[in-house]
């Protein structure tokens, strides 16, 4: 469930949810970057997601992801990071996947719920994931980035953006990464 404006001040409200106040929560970085894509009109932002998979000795999945969201994006707006299927999903059956991108494209395709469905299908995480960012790019035209690992532990990456920067650990040392 998402609570977000008014109906969200009064759940805070009702569970003794002390406010703060919202100018404290802004750096001057964000201010910045604030005024920079309003000058320009312009949404992008540099980045800023952080996403992580992972597989445990029992099989277990787990995903999570981050993200400071889109400079000057609309208030109330709801980004892919927090929606499960979207930015964010794990199966144990199957496995687990995070993404970055356009927000908006990776909510209309449900890109993690898809990369994890296409697991099994595709047999490589990799290839799962660049087939469902293949798709989101020809269904909505959004770019993006997927890391997944698979229920044997395989790891995928993909990425339909410039850049993503990635790292891989095994056993609390890392043992790849990549751009």
């Amino acid at each position: 469930m998402f609570l977000v404006g008014d109906g969200a001040a009064r759940f805070a409200e009702r569970r003794g949810i002390a406010r703060v106040d919202s100018a404290s929560l802004v750096t001057d970085v964000a201010r910045a970057q604030l005024a920079d894509a309003l000058a320009r009109r312009s949404s992008r932002s540099s980045g800023g997601t952080v996403g992580a998979v992972a597989r445990d000795p029992a099989g277990n999945v787990a995903a999570a992801t981050s993200t400071g969201g889109i400079t000057g994006k609309r208030s109330g707006r709801i980004g892919d990071s927090p929606v499960a299927g979207a930015g964010t999903y794990a199966d144990n059956g199957f496995g687990a996947a995070s993404a970055t991108g356009e927000g908006e494209g990776i909510l209309r395709v449900v890109l993690t719920a898809r990369v994890v469905a296409l697991l099994g299908a595709e047999g490589d995480p990799g290839e799962a994931a660049l087939s469902a960012l293949s798709r989101m790019r020809e269904r909505v035209g959004a770019r993006g980035g997927v890391v997944v690992v698979d229920a044997r532990g395989r790891f995928g990456v993909a990425r339909t953006t410039d850049t993503m920067p990635w790292s891989l650990s095994c056993d609390g040392r890392e043992t790849e990464s990549g751009y």
